[in-house]
């Protein structure tokens, strides 16, 4: 299983200090265009709220579409302490495996 993780640059930052690969993004082209590149079987697609909030139907219909991957939306890390921490334990309660 791979994940990935896919964010504005403050979260995609703290995702990759706990290991997780991610892209960075800050326009909803860029948004679009990480997320059709993520899209591949037995991934996990971690999108962050701000950045779902950019293709919101996009997301929305990926989350119902496919079977053969994840995408779960994450609160943004931006403004929030300790958001690290919260991530990190809503990422190990979706996927069952601690990070």
């Amino acid at each position: 299983m791979k994940i990935l993780a896919i964010g504005d640059p403050f979260t995609v930052q703290a995702l990759r200090l706990m290991g997780i690969a991610g892209v960075a993004v800050t326009t909803p082209e860029e948004a679009a265009r990480a997320l059709d590149e993520a899209l591949a079987p037995s991934t996990v697609v971690l999108v962050a709220e701000s950045v779902a909030r950019m293709v919101r139907e996009k997301v929305d219909a990926l989350k119902i579409a496919r079977q053969d991957f994840i995408v779960l939306e994450i609160p943004s890390g931006q403004g929030v302490p300790h958001q690290a921490e919260d991530t990190a334990r809503l990422v190990s309660q979706a996927i069952g495996v601690k990070i």
